[in-house]
């Protein structure tokens, strides 16, 4: 049987011993099994198998086995990381590439890093769902002397002697980028809202720590006039929180400074909405590279930037260092590497594409 068909077998295997192996009786045990996951190898047809097995010097049995645990597959962000990594795997024909969907579930995922070491896997990636709970998962990884590269967002400081490097964004930079941006729109200082996350999410505690740092140590003129409840990164929850902003505040906001592109195009949907007359000079900042936002951005009116971040990019540079670790046997010599994260004014909206 060639290794993919095994290591699906016993993915499935694997799946249905953690299933019925609890202690919290069979109906709580089920509804494990149900969330537990959508598993899929990166070259899913039998083409890209093939294309992939004639490119390759290794037999397909001999190739060693990289698992992508993702922390889901459903966002449009995480759809176009997880679509890139399919097509990218036919250009590193060496290796076996797997990924698993953990569907926003910690839990599960942890289950999901226990069926990787089981598989065998040469090397892990991992997109930690929550900093700290995928810590105990990380340090099994670790224990199993299996390389573990983290994506996309940072397991917290104690996790940090479980991996062996992290790619993705420095969402730190993200937040100070931001504050530089708004600062040169206001040199002289301006009234803002944020429009957040909760910052027990490590992304959201970051982004708003950079922002709020530079803004101190630049001492820029910003007063923050409010924060709004997690905005679960929710185009809708963007719009609703920041009408209330607006009425609350009417007249008195220059800017928003949102945690994502979703939260701030529906901050700018309140904004092209509302009937007062005194809030139509709001610029909104954000993350991300969404193709509405860019187009807002390029109208040059209420939209003044935001910070690219483009699942592209990393996916791609995240997969050519897995690749380097297992079959070049070259470890990155930085524990952290950051992607580009090119900050998107009307300026240099019309040079990059959709981020996603």
């Amino acid at each position: 049987m060639r290794k993919r068909a095994a290591a699906l077998f016993m993915v499935f295997c694997l799946t249905a011993a953690l299933a019925g192996c609890g202690t919290n009786g069979g109906k709580a045990e089920q509804t494990a099994a149900e969330k537990t996951t959508e598993v899929q190898t990166a070259a899913s047809s039998e083409e890209k198998t093939t294309e992939a097995a004639d490119a390759s010097q290794t037999p397909a049995a001999e190739r060693p086995i990289v698992c992508l645990l993702m922390s889901k597959t459903t966002s449009a962000y995480s759809g176009a990381y997880f679509s890139n990594f399919k097509e990218k795997a036919v250009e590193y024909p060496d290796v076996e590439w797997i990924a698993f969907d953990a569907q926003n579930d910690p839990t599960l995922q942890a289950q999901q890093a226990e069926e990787a070491i089981a598989m065998g896997a040469a090397c892990i990636m991992m997109q930690p769902i929550d900093g700290t709970a995928l810590i105990a998962a990380a340090k099994k990884i670790s224990e199993a002397e299996i390389p573990l590269v983290i994506c996309n967002k940072k397991l917290t400081e104690e996790g940090e002697p479980y991996y062996t490097c992290y790619f993705g964004p420095d969402c730190y930079l993200e937040g100070q980028l931001a504050a530089d941006l708004l600062h040169e729109k206001y040199p002289d200082g301006c009234n803002y809202v944020h429009l957040g996350q909760d910052t027990s999410d490590e992304v959201g505690r970051l982004r708003l720590a950079g922002f709020e740092d530079q803004a101190a140590e630049k001492d820029y003129k910003f007063e923050c006039l409010g924060v709004s409840p997690s905005c679960n990164w929710s185009a809708e929850n963007g719009k609703t929180y920041m009408a209330a902003f607006l009425t609350k505040f009417s007249g008195q906001i220059d800017a928003v400074w949102a945690i994502d592109d979703a939260v701030g195009y529906g901050a700018l949907q309140a904004v092209q909405e509302d009937l007062s007359g005194e809030n139509e000079k709001v610029q909104i900042i954000s993350v991300g590279g969404q193709e509405a936002n860019l187009n807002a951005i390029k109208e040059g009116k209420n939209y003044l930037g935001t910070i690219y971040q483009s699942p592209i990019l990393e996916s791609d540079g995240a997969m050519k260092i897995v690749n380097d670790i297992v079959i070049n046997q070259k470890v990155p010599s930085e524990k952290s590497i950051s992607m580009e994260l090119p900050v998107i004014t009307v300026d240099n909206a019309g040079e990059y594409p959709p981020a996603y």
